[in-house]
């Protein structure tokens, strides 16, 4: 008890020394009534992401070479927008913006450990419970990119799989997701792109979306599309078409419009959702033949003279002896 109570006390004391740095600043200005008590401090998101821009610097960093003050701008206003409950001075756990404070304070001494909690996306700490962070990801998503899921529960189930525990927002992972949809509400489609299910080619490839999801929701015996994650990747980088966040709607022969249906839809129903996820297809995601000239027109050009020669040898073969059940090819075939 006497050991919580210090590290208590060593906690608000480097909140209040983190916080009396943050007042010093000129450039923040001052407004009354701050959540945290203390008179003539700033607006309470203005103090949040001064001692993000401090401590926690890459949270709000971006390619685009923004300055200091559009960086404050724009942690303030996703801030504004995203935490309304303000919580209690000293919050370590809870979906509030006093528990990101705290945990932006304590990034002065530990950033590795505290500035993943500091985060809008709340980290480990600053949730209320398991899968609020998908709750918040699809309030965003649902708000800024209308249409690149079809409903609520598609979202909330397939953003399950996202993988975590990354900060590096050029990584296939939800934070990096979660980043992008947060800057939807400011930058729009090119944004809302990153932040899709397949990550538009920045959090992630395309084909590491579609394998997360395939091995996720398609690994039962009668399901099961491929051995391993390696035989996924190499049979998806055989499509060479990555295709868009919104393939889902035009059925295009892509690897999105696979990685839509292994995705919620899948685990949802797998028996259904799973073959249209298989690199061939005749039913939503391209059809069989185009497919299978695609790649035989890219990986084994001298087996067909053209296009329409390798779709006659196609049109009524049966696929078991046309091409192997288990691609890739890793020969070309007579």
């Amino acid at each position: 008890m006497v050991s919580r109570r210090l590290t208590g006390l060593a906690a608000a004391g480097l909140l209040a020394l983190a916080l009396s740095s943050c007042l010093s600043d000129p450039q923040l200005k001052t407004c009354a009534d701050f959540p945290l008590g203390t008179a003539g401090c700033p607006a309470p998101c203005t103090v949040y992401c001064g001692l993000v821009a401090r401590n926690c610097p890459t949270l709000y960093a971006d390619d685009d070479g923004d300055d200091a003050a559009e960086r404050q701008a724009t942690c303030e206003a996703q801030c504004v927008e995203q935490l309304s409950d303000a919580g209690e001075l000293g919050d370590r756990t809870g979906n509030t913006l006093q528990c990101r404070v705290t945990h932006a304070a304590l990034a002065a001494r530990d950033a590795a450990t505290h500035c993943p909690n500091a985060d809008l996306g709340g980290g480990t700490q600053c949730l209320e419970a398991a899968g609020e962070g998908c709750q918040l990801y699809c309030d965003l998503m649902t708000e800024h990119c209308a249409g690149l899921y079809p409903n609520r529960a598609n979202c909330e189930e397939s953003c399950k799989t996202f993988p975590g525990g990354s900060e590096d927002v050029d990584a296939n992972t939800f934070e990096c997701r979660l980043k992008y949809a947060r800057d939807a509400a400011l930058e729009g489609s090119l944004a809302c792109e990153k932040a899709s299910l397949n990550g538009g080619g920045v959090c992630g490839t395309p084909c590491e979306a579609y394998c997360d999801h395939v091995l996720a929701n398609c690994s039962d015996p009668d399901d099961v599309l491929y051995a391993d994650r390696p035989a996924c990747m190499a049979a998806c980088a055989l499509l060479g078409e990555d295709g868009a966040a919104a393939d889902w709607q035009t059925e295009m022969n892509t690897v999105h419009c696979r990685t839509y249906h292994a995705s919620a839809p899948a685990s949802f129903d797998s028996e259904t959702h799973c073959p249209h996820a298989a690199l061939y297809n005749d039913v939503h995601c391209g059809d069989t033949c185009d497919t299978y000239c695609r790649i035989m027109a890219s990986s084994c050009s001298e087996t067909y003279e053209d296009d329409a020669a390798c779709q006659a040898a196609c049109e009524g073969a049966d696929p078991t002896t046309l091409f192997p059940a288990d691609p890739p090819h890793d020969v070309c075939m007579p």
